[in-house]
């Protein structure tokens, strides 16, 4: 049986649970970004940017269809106020049979995703991939429950257990292969590998049961709607690049893409991965929910704003010092795709809320408004076969969107738009003043190298942190992730300093 859910009986117990669960989280993501980084060092010597990209493009094509099958059953449990075993054993049902039908429609659409790309290799890679569609479905529903009680040490312990065999998996296979093939077969048999944990670390044994699909899907079928759209809004410039340009240019931007984006995600992600068990908390009481979104969302602007304008700042030393020579032809795209990284983040932040209140219908109305501006727009950027254009373009549409997207998403929830804006002064202009101190750098270390990137971080770090601090301080100290540094701060001194 999966064991009660533990009611959470105020904001204040939400509260303690959101703190150490999203200090679960970020370490989580990080542990897990460290070892992806890694990873990515190791793979870029191993391999080349032709090998990136036909794994890139095949993972769009797949992507189009898998994204079928996020219909959001683990947030339908998640938000239930009191999910019995027959939940979760109709979630396991619908998770085979939707890996069945997505894999059996991968396997006979690769041909026309070959054609598409003109890459004829794309057709046999989605075939095999489609194998990992199908292995998913088994996935232990019961691993839902470290969410939905918000025990995230094991969501952590999870997380990066997985992580760690992808990664070993994955560098084990490129130094054997040397091809795209490590990328595509270590995807595959990692997946098996972390099905089989699911079921060692939660004691859940699912049987198979449709008798709850009425209250599962009743959510689901508009989540998978958002889900279309988040996935659009994310891969569209790479479908775009793989179907105007060719292969290579995917391979160098997806990486540039992960490079940019990565920073701002996993730190933005586990938070989010907390935030939503937290509203499904409160999701009864949507005036409490506002104040507790409005300090996560300035939280989650700081926290943006410092990556991924930071990112923007040192593109050039990163690749070539990171990477190396030959993926030079990433640096122009990664600019841009580092500050659209942080529009990202903040609409996607405002979405979540949208779907925990059950607002899933204005939810994915705004993520297909973006999808509906970037297609023409990249596609157009994409005919001059600059792939700086293309960042750009995707740049200009969400950044074009957001400012009109806050006062629809003010109606929907209630929050007055000016509390929105209020979260957003402070980073922005930490982020000039980080702009303004790096700038100079280029002046006194002319060369890329490792010296001038740590020097960039350094100096950028001081600047931004020392420009949010002072503006917190002068606006009076309101309550906010500065507020919660302070006090750590505070916290610390007092145990060195016994007489406090």
């Amino acid at each position: 049986m999966v064991k009660k859910n533990r009611k959470v009986k105020s904001s204040k117990s939400v509260g303690k649970k959101v703190v150490a669960g999203t200090a679960w989280m970020v370490a989580a993501r990080w542990c897990m970004r460290g070892i992806g980084l890694v990873s990515t060092i190791i793979l870029a010597r191993l391999l080349t940017p032709a090998d990136f990209g036909i794994v890139a493009i095949s993972m769009i094509v797949v992507g189009l269809v898998d994204v079928f099958s996020q219909t959001g059953l683990a947030l339908s449990l998640i938000r239930h106020p009191d999910p019995t075993d027959d939940h979760f054993n109709t979630v396991f049902t619908l998770q085979i049979m939707t890996g069945v039908v997505v894999g059996a429609t991968l396997y006979f659409v690769a041909p026309f995703g070959a054609a598409y790309f003109d890459d004829p290799r794309v057709t046999l890679v989605v075939q095999v991939l489609a194998l990992r569609s199908v292995i998913q479905g088994f996935e232990n529903p019961g691993i839902i429950w470290f969410r939905k009680n918000m025990e995230f040490n094991k969501d952590f312990q999870y997380l990066v257990w997985t992580k760690f065999i992808r990664f070993f998996v994955v560098v084990i296979l490129a130094f054997i292969l040397r091809n795209y093939w490590a990328l595509v077969l270590a995807m595959v048999s990692a997946k098996i590998i972390v099905v089989a944990i699911s079921y060692v670390m939660h004691p859940f044994r699912p049987r198979f049961s449709l008798s709850r699909v009425a209250d599962v899907w009743s959510y689901s079928l508009w989540m998978l709607v958002v889900h279309i759209g988040h996935f659009l809004n994310s891969k569209i410039d790479e479908i775009v690049i793989g179907g105007v340009i060719n292969t290579t240019s995917v391979g160098y931007y997806n990486v540039a893409k992960d490079l940019a984006s990565s920073p701002t995600q996993e730190l933005v992600v586990p938070i989010s991965r907390v935030l939503f068990s937290a509203y499904s908390k409160m999701m009864h009481a949507t005036k409490e929910l506002s104040d507790p979104f409005l300090k996560s969302f300035s939280s989650i602007a700081i926290i943006c704003f410092a990556t991924g304008g930071g990112i923007s700042l040192v593109v050039e030393d990163m690749v070539l010092v990171v990477l190396g020579d030959q993926w030079q032809a990433s640096i122009a795209p990664m600019f841009w795709i580092a500050l659209s990284a942080i529009v990202f983040a903040l609409s996607s932040n405002m979405s979540q809320l949208l779907s925990v209140l059950g607002k899933v219908k204005t939810a994915s109305a705004l993520s297909w408004v973006r999808v509906l501006a970037l297609v023409p727009a990249l596609y157009f950027a994409a005919s001059t076969g600059d792939l700086e254009n293309v960042s750009i373009g995707r740049f200009l549409v969400l950044t074009g969107l957001f400012l009109p997207t806050i006062p629809i998403f003010c109606h929907a929830t209630g929050i007055a738009w000016h509390r929105i804006l209020l979260c957003l002064w402070r980073p922005a202009l930490a982020f000039a003043a980080m702009a303004l101190a790096v700038w100079p750098v280029d002046g006194f270390l002319l060369e890329p190298s490792a010296l001038r990137l740590l020097t960039k971080v350094s100096i950028g770090a001081i600047a931004y942190s020392g420009t949010i601090y002072a503006l917190w301080v002068g606006t009076g100290r309101p309550d906010g992730l500065e507020a919660t540094i302070d006090s750590m701060f505070g916290k610390l001194s007092s145990l060195k300093d016994p007489r406090k």
